[in-house]
């Protein structure tokens, strides 16, 4: 296992058994519960800073692990959803883990449920902030603002074309312009959401965290794109753990008929929800509450 420095941020690369690399970076109390941090979209473990203070306060260890093709992650053409979970397998052993719990925000949900698929009784508590739902045959995308329509219904109906675009075109935009990147990401916001995005610290992090996310170029988060578009390659009801689900009334970005439909259909699910939050203000301002609600 080696050391980066990527962003005056510390990270650590584990190599995978084809030669890929792995890169983490750990937040919050070094010796706490181990939870490890699944990322949104687009995005990459740097993401996991809004939450650092509220980890150390808690006593957990977040580790933040970048997706194949995003920052420091090397891109795997033949990546898939379930395939994830073997490369957080290998992370798990390196490090000698013991039941980490699993926390997942947003595009992240349906890498930490094949995690879960996966991996089972290894894994430590489950918990969701405002996560996608499976866009595939779910009617799920009809509820999204119309950019997310757009992106997503391109890659399910031309996702060779949806391919081209996002890494040839768009990918390099957002590469650019990160500020460009959160709008888009951020736009229809709810108040709560206008609000912390407007703190000078939350968006330096997310900045930050999409800035690395195109780090090696496009084709990871173009590859994202297109499997969060598609099937998740298993049943939701095959998911045997429990699974807390958090969800803000007012997000705009993944609407809570996303939790409810995840609800319905994992086999043990607890779904909560927030008035008055949204996509990014639920998991700032409650970070410290979810926390503590998923290791306790």
């Amino acid at each position: 296992m080696t050391s980066i420095d990527a962003n005056q941020k510390e990270a650590d690369i584990v190599q995978l058994h084809d030669g890929r690399e792995l890169c983490f970076s750990s937040y919050g109390a070094n010796n706490g519960k181990p939870v490890l941090y699944q990322h949104g979209f687009p995005a990459s473990r740097l993401e996991a800073e809004i939450v650092a203070a509220a980890a150390g306060r808690v006593g957990v260890r977040l580790i933040a692990v970048d997706r194949p093709g995003h920052g420091g992650s090397s891109y795997d053409p033949r990546a898939s959803i379930l395939s994830w979970a073997d490369d957080m397998q290998v992370l798990i052993r390196t490090l000698n883990l013991q039941a980490p719990a699993v926390l997942a925000v947003s595009g992240g949900c349906p890498y930490a449920l094949a995690m879960v698929f996966r991996l089972g009784e290894s894994l430590g508590p489950v918990g969701i902030i405002g996560g996608l739902g499976p866009l595939c045959a779910s009617g799920l995308l009809a509820d999204m603002h119309r950019p997310a329509r757009m992106l997503f219904g391109l890659c399910q109906r031309a996702p060779g074309l949806a391919n081209q675009l996002l890494s040839r075109l768009v990918g390099p935009l957002m590469a650019r312009n990160p500020e460009l990147a959160l709008r888009m990401v951020a736009s229809n916001g709810c108040e709560a959401d206008r609000e912390v995005l407007a703190c000078p610290e939350v968006r330096s992090v997310l900045l930050a965290a999409l800035a690395e996310a195109f780090r090696s170029g496009a084709s990871g988060p173009a590859r994202g794109a297109i499997l969060l578009a598609g099937s998740w390659g298993f049943p939701l009801s095959a998911v045997q753990k429990r699974v807390k689900l958090w969800y803000a009334t007012e997000d705009a970005t993944v609407p809570l008929p996303h939790g409810t439909y995840l609800q319905q259909q994992l086999p043990v699910a607890v779904l909560e929800t927030f008035a008055e939050e949204g996509h990014f203000s639920l998991p700032i301002r409650h970070a410290e509450r979810l926390l503590t609600d998923l290791v306790s």
